[in-house]
């Protein structure tokens, strides 16, 4: 799915870096927090094994004399992910589509009904840039598969 619904406290701004040339805002692309503790678990487990000489079966030997992150990249950094917040903080429901491996395309809104309105109102593309109605929003705020026909752009 290239659409995530993400829950953010009340006050949630998520961060920019100035503005596209039509105006938009320009967001810093943000991971999904659950995501980083076991990414860099993995990553850390990984460059150890590099480390003692026990190499993936991908990595050919021209590759076996670089370091880790020469080869691997580096290491999952905490700034690239979403804060993780108490569970309790986390009032607000707000839609991140995934190509820029997370940016909003919505505000933060207290019930998955009212992003699915707020989303629908606004014609924000489901995919492709194919808006979608109340419906096909709320199951994809639920997390529920939509189909959809597709037209040609007009």
């Amino acid at each position: 799915m290239i659409r995530e619904v993400r829950k953010v406290p009340a006050n949630w701004q998520h961060p920019s870096d100035g503005y596209y040339p039509d105006g938009k805002v320009r967001y810093v692309p943000l991971f999904d927090s659950s995501e980083f503790t076991s990414k860099a678990a993995q990553w850390d487990e990984n460059a150890a094994k590099w480390a003692q000489g026990e190499f993936p079966q991908d990595a050919g030997a021209a590759h076996r004399t670089l370091s880790f992150e020469e080869w691997d990249g580096p290491r999952p950094n905490a700034e690239d992910y979403m804060p993780l917040w108490p569970e309790a903080e986390c009032t607000n429901f707000m839609m991140y589509e995934l190509t820029t491996e997370g940016t909003p395309v919505s505000p933060g809104f207290a019930t998955l009904e009212d992003l699915a309105t707020w989303l629908a109102e606004n014609n924000v593309s489901i995919y492709a840039n194919e808006p979608a109605g109340f419906d096909d929003w709320l199951a994809v705020c639920n997390g529920e598969p939509v189909t959809l026909a597709l037209t040609p752009h007009r």
